[in-house]
């Protein structure tokens, strides 16, 4: 299949691009490198630099690549700084993710997966959580996925565009070549490898933060990445989809946690 992936030069999105090509389908990669890296993108993808909210761009790139699939990691995931500035979370991760979806449409995209997150439920009001649970965010950023998954079922239902929600939140995990690396690191499990690794002094919680996420490791993760791939190849071959949340965090994968120390410790400056 040819995969059309925003945001892959970005952690998650650089990993799930390497086993898209090791499973056989053709990439590429469109990413603005505000947090991603070049050199996080897989030398067999074609890459396109730029962004999204540029309206004409994302659509002559869609025509061009003519894409049977789109998968959408491309957002601002900062819980905190959606707090402070809701403006920018509201216009990329929605406004502008519209301009993705015209494209889709314009162009004849029928399949889309979009990484969403666990922060549409808020504070759950059980755990662990499962899809049952009511989607009621507490920060913008939270927000900003929920109304695109709903922008979402109105381009399912009016425009044919079948689609799967991913919602996980911290994701742990790296491949032999690519992992974790962000400018600013807010996720639990790679601060707390910086500690055993002797990276940082020690990993401070905020106990005010009044909700579970805040605290919980996912510690039992199957690499998100994989993850997305293994979905992908159901969509692509017009399996029923649906939103899949926490409970597709449940797979036991060690070694992807000691891969993820190892890239911590070779992470190398952009």
């Amino acid at each position: 299949m040819n995969v059309f992936v925003t945001g892959g030069a970005g952690y998650i999105g650089s990993v799930c691009v390497e086993e898209l090509l090791e499973a056989g389908h053709s990439v590429t990669v469109f990413d603005n490198l505000s947090e991603g890296h070049r050199s996080a993108v897989d030398p067999r993808a074609t890459f396109i630099a730029g962004d999204f909210s540029d309206r004409a761009l994302i659509d002559s790139a869609i025509g061009r690549v003519k894409p049977d699939a789109v998968i959408h990691f491309a957002a601002h995931a900062l819980v905190g700084e959606s707090m402070t500035n809701p403006s920018k979370y509201f216009r990329n991760n929605v406004a502008s993710g519209i301009n993705l979806l015209d494209a889709c449409v314009t162009h004849g995209v029928r399949k889309f997966v979009f990484s969403s997150t666990c922060a549409t439920y808020g504070i759950p009001e059980k755990m662990p959580m499962d899809e049952s649970l009511p989607q009621r965010p507490v920060n913008p950023y939270g927000e900003s996925k929920l109304m695109f998954e709903r922008i979402l079922s109105w381009y399912r239902d009016l425009h044919g565009l079948e689609f799967v929600a991913f919602r996980y939140f911290n994701a742990a995990g790296a491949s032999a070549r690519f992992g974790e690396h962000h400018r600013i690191e807010t996720h639990l499990i790679p601060n707390i490898l910086k500690v055993a690794l002797g990276q940082k002094a020690q990993v401070e919680l905020n106990t005010n933060l009044r909700t579970p996420e805040a605290t919980q490791a996912s510690s039992r993760l199957m690499p998100p990445a994989t993850l997305f791939r293994k979905y992908f190849d159901g969509l692509v071959m017009d399996s029923p989809t649906s939103a899949l949340a926490a409970k597709w965090m449940t797979a036991s994968a060690p070694a992807s946690l000691t891969t993820a120390a190892k890239w911590s410790r070779s992470a190398r400056s952009p």
